[in-house]
């Protein structure tokens, strides 16, 4: 199957009996019929868009000459580049993959100047019948056919450089400001809240791709994944974490990957240390640092209190007791808990900006089959007992 899909992508580097090899392969199968005649119509519009962004590519290649000190430009084409440089720096913003197309005029003109001096002489060698004129400048006419073996370069820009902006273009990246929240749904199920100054980057689901569990980190999230047989992997600067269901945060810094698990279970590793990974139990936590494999799993005394960082209330065997001094405190109340319930643990997680003081009582009478009372006489405190009363 990959092979197949390797010559749908790479369909117009194919010989002509390869090209219908794979027509006659893919007219038997609707799935890969549908998929070549997307990635047909793919390549049309990003064509469609770069012809929309550099109508004049040889500008295009103006502005990749000008870059070299061993280039001349006249004063025309110095003026047309700069009255055609805004729109430039656009397309080049827009379409990464016109950066390759750049370097790739660059190294032409570097091969070409490099080649020319034998060429000249090849040309020169004195010859019975053929007269010998004197070539023009040196510098000047090795530019201008440089010039021109570059505009026929970009007006064919290579399918490498097509295939990869098509691969920048598949991947979706979300970025927050300082002191913001955000979730990020994925089609799996899962859900990863991003705080503070964070940026996640995954796979969008489309043509030739879906969301593989496989998510890039730079900055602080908390991760709510759905089970399933294939493990989700978050990337960071120093780590790998895979889990296949189950609630975690990360704090991910140039230097330092923590991970804190509040249920089920992850593996940590070390990008940059082969054969060195940590698994961690609920409660645990663990850092890598650069260069350094996973410390050794600690266990930490308050949860709540050690992901306060992200916005929302993670209690992990907590006592009902701390657990109502946490909701107290956020929704200004006092919630006291009936003798015969104190040392109850609670393990939940939730956003108390989304959740209302009653839906949380909800949660709490349903979890211990318990009630809630307003104590007499005082309308902001509130009893959590028994149902059936102690």
């Amino acid at each position: 199957m990959k092979d197949v899909l390797d010559a749908i992508i790479y369909f117009e580097e194919l010989t002509e009996d390869q090209q219908l090899a794979l027509k006659e392969t893919i007219s038997s199968d609707p799935e890969l019929l549908r998929i070549f005649d997307r990635w047909q119509q793919l390549k049309g519009e990003i064509r469609s868009s770069l012809d929309e962004s550099v109508p004049d590519r040889e500008h295009l290649v103006l502005y990749a000459l000008q870059q070299s000190k061993d280039t001349y430009l006249t004063p025309e084409e110095l003026l047309a580049l700069e009255a055609s440089s805004t729109d430039l720096r656009t397309a080049l913003h827009t379409h990464p993959a016109l950066h390759l197309v750049v370097d790739d005029i660059k190294l032409a003109q570097a091969d070409f100047l490099k080649l020319w001096p034998n060429a000249v002489e090849t040309e020169q060698s004195p010859s019975e019948t053929a007269k010998i004129f004197k070539l023009p400048t040196y510098g000047l006419f090795s530019n201008r056919l440089a010039r021109i073996a570059a505009v026929f370069l970009v007006a064919t820009i290579s399918f490498y450089s097509l295939f990869t902006l098509w691969q920048n273009q598949r991947i979706e990246t979300i970025r927050i400001a300082d002191d913001s929240f955000r979730t990020v749904y994925f089609d799996d199920g899962s859900k990863v809240r991003l705080v503070g100054a964070s940026e996640l980057s995954y796979a969008k689901s489309g043509l030739l791709s879906s969301f593989d569990r496989e998510v890039k980190l730079a900055g602080q999230a908390f991760f709510d994944i759905s089970p399933n047989e294939k493990p989700f992997t978050v990337e960071s600067a120093t780590a790998l974490t895979q889990a296949t269901g189950t609630q975690f945060s990360i704090e991910a810094q140039p230097n330092q990957t923590e991970v804190v698990l509040t249920h089920g279970a992850v593996t940590l590793q070390s990008k940059l240390v082969e054969g060195t990974s940590v698994t961690l139990s609920p409660g645990e936590r663990s850092r890598v640092l650069s260069n350094q494999a996973p410390s050794l799993p600690e266990q930490i005394t308050d949860m709540t209190e050690q992901l306060s960082w992200t916005g929302l209330f993670i209690f992990h065997y907590s006592p009902l007791t701390a657990v109502a001094s946490y909701l107290g405190s956020h929704y200004e109340t006092q919630i006291d808990i009936a003798e015969s319930l104190q040392q109850e643990q609670f393990n939940a997680s939730f956003d108390p900006d989304t959740l209302s003081l009653d839906e949380v009582f909800e949660t709490l009478t349903t979890a211990f089959d318990a009630r809630i009372d307003t104590v007499r006489g005082e309308s902001d405190t509130y009893l959590l007992s028994p149902s059936l009363g102690e």
